[in-house]
């Protein structure tokens, strides 16, 4: 029983090495330890991607509502001003 729950865990340490990008450049006969801080490191990276990616979606979002405004003052300031040059 000991040694298939380390030969599960041993192959989830070498599945979790192969899931790493190439850049992180894990050789697969590593220590568990190093594999496992790696896998946690990149983990770590995309959470604050992920962070930042919903920062930037939101701002994205902001600035768009933004722009509407101040197209649609626009908009009213032209036709405020094409009203008063009919005038004249």
């Amino acid at each position: 029983v000991e040694k298939k729950r380390r030969y599960k865990i041993n192959d989830c340490i070498q599945e979790l090495a192969q899931l790493l990008p190439v850049s992180y450049d894990i050789d697969l006969n590593k220590k568990k330890g190093y594999i496992l801080e790696k896998s946690v490191e990149y983990i770590q990276k995309l959470q604050a991607d992920r962070a930042k990616k919903i920062e930037l979606e939101r701002r994205h979002r902001e600035l768009e509502k933004q722009n509407r405004k101040l197209l649609l003052e626009l908009q009213v300031f032209l036709a405020v001003d094409d009203h008063c040059c009919y005038n004249i």
